[in-house]
């Protein structure tokens, strides 16, 4: 069934097709079915660096419920590498791999963002890659923000033999493939700017384009996939995707205006026509309108004086599909008569559009016939001032039309001092049309806000001009253009009334009186010695105060522990609230006791105190706990402290590093004590092994704890070799002579 699906379809295009030249407009795209569609670029992008720019133009289908990839410049086999770019209906996502593994935040950098749902219909995609936490996504143009995830420290990796694919992704060993179509899909290896991105959206490119190093649009009837660009990386279509024409909005060249005030907006080319949007509704972010320099490719619907050599195109920029315009063409200051028009390059037939005021819902393309019509608007209504005298102008220069006023007068405007309806048929080549408009006679306005308004804070005080008549604007200061507005603040507050016969300027002030609100806070901790002043922060002059301790102040000051409360009447009511104040001291002195020198180190807990205090604690080590461990050598010191004081401390232990000097060569054991013993140091403290041979190797003595207690007992006198080894001591051999 889908083979005979994708048959019927591809005889439909056909006939299409073959009757177009693939590059008028956007040309060609390729629709892929998400099941084994997509396009191999083969091996490529190896040595590809950040920071890179990709878009393309999408119409993803919306039963699509997982990621859908775009473009993957390494189709990683069994880890992150290179970068991806991949999309859901309401998700795009932009991210690269490190090269190391998959499955894993920790092998990779992305950054993903939601929007309303994009599917069924042509968007512009684009990202840029700068660095880990420096990536941009766009829709249409817009930056669309989004959340970064992944946490590889490393380098976007590009060295791995995958292969370049567009429309199918394997990560994570599984397989994602893109269902919809796809168009002009290009590559840079330098991070765009926004104005760069919008400007590039809607009108081909040339290869040559600075840093661009891959451009596919899909304009081939055979099996290949060009690149445009000087990398001239092409790919073959796997699969049976369709050829179409595209419904992307490209042009030969385009002009763009992201705002977001919507008046009429002129567009103008290099010669005739001015295009003019006008009565934009919705929200969009921007107005591309671009031109196609040929005629177009499909012609059912023309008239044979439409088939010109260029047609243009409008697309609303924006993150929905609910915006409306309504589009004119201008020829010396006059509308064309008809104009044909069509939703997009892969629509099959153009239509004449009978009422250009019609809007438009977010795209089309227009083709100029010949003609022209006589468009006006004369308004609804217009006021004037008794004794005024109102033109009331067409505006309508063509001098070949007429014009009728049922006034009888036959001019393109009239003049009026009296209220009523007064209406015009005007009359030209391209038809008739008959406008009306009323006039309406007023007086200036009339209004008084008084001097002052008293109010309590809370309360919300409603300020009217009283002004009833619905010609006149109001403007406050607040921004606020009602007859009336509601106000619970201090201030000033302005109104400008302006009608049709003049404008009155008043205003009031309005006082807030705050209701009684006092907060000592729960509690305050003071040090011995120290005056607190206990503050309810009132300045109200109306407003008396009644303490605990008596007094009548706004504020107090203590030093002693206890609970004070206060009451604090005023013209809006009266309120009481109490605090707690607590006495607290320094923390007490303390000491590690006296620095040590040791052999080897025994864990060690070094606690400032023994009971649990509400203190704050700061170790050497940058810990705050209340003990640390000493391990190694060196110095500790710990830093207590309190809202009161601070205690510091610090011990060193030092690691002992001994050498031996002044060893005897001889000794002579015979009885005199003097030179009796084989005295290696007179530290008692050090006791070290000693091994003593004789000459020939005999070892005739050893001790693993050296006493300066040898002196050769039981040998003959001669020379001896001894080695002396020990922790903490530099290990020491020598000859003893030993003399009788």
């Amino acid at each position: 069934m889908k083979l005979l699906l994708k048959v019927i379809l591809l005889v439909l295009f056909s006939q299409i097709l073959f009757g177009q030249s693939d590059n008028i407009g956007s040309g060609r795209a390729i629709t892929l079915d998400g099941v084994d569609d997509f396009v191999n670029l083969g091996n490529v992008y190896d040595d590809l660096k950040l920071p890179v720019t990709i878009s393309a133009w999408v119409n993803i289908d919306q039963s699509v419920a997982t990621w859908a990839p775009v473009f993957v410049s390494q189709d990683n086999s069994s880890i992150y590498n290179g970068f991806w770019l991949i999309v859901q209906p309401t998700r795009m996502s932009i991210g690269y791999g490190g090269g190391e593994g998959e499955n894993n935040e920790a092998f990779r950098r992305s950054k993903a963002a939601n929007f309303l749902s994009i599917g069924g219909r042509w968007v512009h995609l684009s990202a840029v890659i700068r660095g880990a936490i420096d990536m941009d996504l766009y829709v249409n143009g817009i930056n669309v923000g989004g959340e970064y995830s992944g946490s590889s420290d490393l380098p976007m990796s590009s060295s791995a033999v995958d292969d370049a694919k567009i429309g199918y992704w394997f990560s994570n060993q599984q397989v994602f493939r893109f269902k919809g179509s796809i168009d002009e899909v290009r590559l840079w290896n330098r991070s765009l700017s926004q104005s760069e991105i919008r400007n590039a959206m809607c009108k081909q490119i040339q290869g040559t384009s600075n840093g661009l190093i891959g451009l596919w649009n899909f304009n081939e009837t055979d099996n290949q996939v060009l690149d445009q660009s000087p990398s001239s990386f092409n790919g073959v279509l796997q699969g049976s995707p369709l050829r179409q024409f595209s419904g992307a909005p490209i042009g030969n060249e385009s002009q763009i205006n992201y705002t977001s005030s919507w008046a009429s907006q002129n567009f103008n080319f290099s010669s005739s026509p001015t295009i003019n949007i006008s009565n934009v509704t919705g929200a969009p972010e921007g107005i591309h309108v671009y031109k196609v320099h040929s005629s177009p490719g499909i012609q059912t619907g023309l008239t044979s004086q439409a088939v010109t050599s260029a047609y243009y195109g409008v697309f609303l920029a924006s993150l929905d599909n609910n915006n409306r315009y309504t589009i004119e063409f201008l020829n010396q200051n006059a509308s064309y008569c008809n104009l044909f028009s069509r939703i997009s390059n892969n629509s099959i037939t153009w239509s004449l559009l009978v009422n250009p005021q019609i809007q438009v819902l977010q795209r089309g393309e227009y083709l100029i016939a010949t003609g022209i019509q006589t468009p006006f608007d004369l308004g609804d209504r217009i006021q004037i001032c008794a004794g005024i005298t109102q033109n009331i102008d067409t505006g309508i220069t063509d001098a070949n039309v007429t014009f009728l006023w049922n006034t009888g007068e036959t001019t393109r405007n009239i003049l009026v001092t009296t209220g009523g309806i007064y209406s015009v048929e005007v009359t030209g080549p391209c038809g008739s049309k008959i406008d009306q408009v009323e006039v309406v006679v007023s007086s200036p306005p009339s209004f008084d806000l008084g001097d002052r308004i008293t109010i309590c804070q809370g309360i919300t005080q409603d300020i009217d001009t009283g002004v009833t008549d619905e010609s006149v604007t109001f403007l406050w200061n607040t921004g606020a253009t009602t007859r009336n507005i509601l106000v619970n603040t201090s201030g000033t507050f302005s109104v400008v009334v302006t009608g049709p016969c003049g404008t009155k300027v008043d205003h009031v002030e309005v006082i807030t009186i705050p209701p009684v609100l006092v907060d000592l806070g729960e509690r305050i901790v003071i040090c011995e010695g120290i005056t607190q002043n206990i503050d309810t922060g009132i300045t109200d002059t109306d407003a008396t105060f009644l303490w605990s301790t008596g007094a009548t102040t706004r504020n107090i000051l203590v030093n002693t522990t206890g609970t004070y409360s206060v009451e604090v009447t005023g013209p809006c009511g009266s309120a009481m609230d109490h605090v707690e104040v607590y006495i607290n001291s320094a923390p007490p002195y303390f000491s590690f006791g006296d620095d040590e020198v040791l052999c080897t180190l025994s864990p060690t807990i070094l606690r400032p105190y023994l009971e649990s205090r509400d203190y704050e604690y700061l170790w050497q080590d940058g810990s705050t706990g209340r003990s640390v461990e000493v391990l190694d050598f060196g110095d500790y010191w710990v830093e207590v402290k309190n809202s009161c004081g601070i205690r510091r401390d610090t011990i060193t232990y030092s690691k002992l590093d001994f050498e031996f000097v002044n060893i005897p060569n001889v000794i002579t054991p015979n009885g005199d004590l003097d030179n009796e013993f084989f005295q290696v140091t007179t530290d008692t403290s050090i006791q070290p092994s000693i091994v003593i041979i004789d000459r020939w190797g005999l070892r005739v003595y050893d001790n693993p704890s050296y006493k300066n207690d040898w002196n050769a007992s039981g040998l003959s006198p001669g020379v001896y070799y001894y080695r002396l080894t020990g922790p903490c001591i530099k290990e020491a051999k020598g000859s003893i002579s030993v003399l009788r």
